[in-house]
C-alpha cells in the first residue's frame, strides 16, 4: 500500500480534483465517520451542484457501490495472510540447471516497486 501511494504522488493523475489517498482503520466508528465526511457528504455536495445545473445527479450513486465493495474487501484487507512455499521451493531444487533457465520461476531479483510502477503507468494510459 505504501509503495502505491507513494507512486501515485511522484506521478500524479491528470485533470483530478484532490490526490487519492487511503485511511486504513479497522476501527468500524472511524470507518463510518470517514465514509461520511469524505464519501458522502462531498457526492451530495456534487450532485445538487449536478442536479441545480439540470444534469443528471451520480456520484452518490457512485459512492454507494464503492461503500459496498470496500466493505466486501474489508476482510481480506485487514487480515494477513502466510502461504506455505515449500512446494515451489523443492520445485525450484528439482529443476536440472539447463531447465532452470528456461522454465524459471525464481522472483527473488525482481523489484517490486519497478513492478507497481509499470502496472500504474500501464493504468495510466490505458486507452
Amino acid at each position: 500500500m505504501n509503495i502505491l501511494s507513494s507512486i501515485i504522488k511522484e506521478t500524479p493523475f491528470e485533470k483530478t480534483l484532490w490526490v487519492p489517498n487511503t485511511i486504513l482503520t479497522d476501527n468500524l466508528l472511524i470507518f463510518y465517520v470517514l465514509t461520511i465526511l469524505l464519501h458522502i457528504l462531498p457526492a451530495i455536495i456534487f450532485d445538487s451542484v449536478l442536479y441545480v445545473s439540470g444534469r443528471r445527479p451520480m456520484l452518490l450513486k457512485l459512492m454507494r457501490r464503492l461503500y459496498v465493495a470496500n466493505r466486501a474487501v474489508s476482510y481480506f484487507s485487514f487480515h494477513e495472510r502466510k502461504f506455505d512455499h515449500e512446494n515451489r521451493l523443492n520445485l525450484l531444487n528439482s529443476i536440472s540447471p539447463n531447465d532452470l533457465e528456461e522454465f524459471s520461476f525464481d522472483y527473488t531479483s525482481s523489484d517490486i516497486r519497478e513492478y507497481c510502477r509499470y502496472v500504474y503507468y500501464v493504468f495510466l494510459n490505458f486507452n
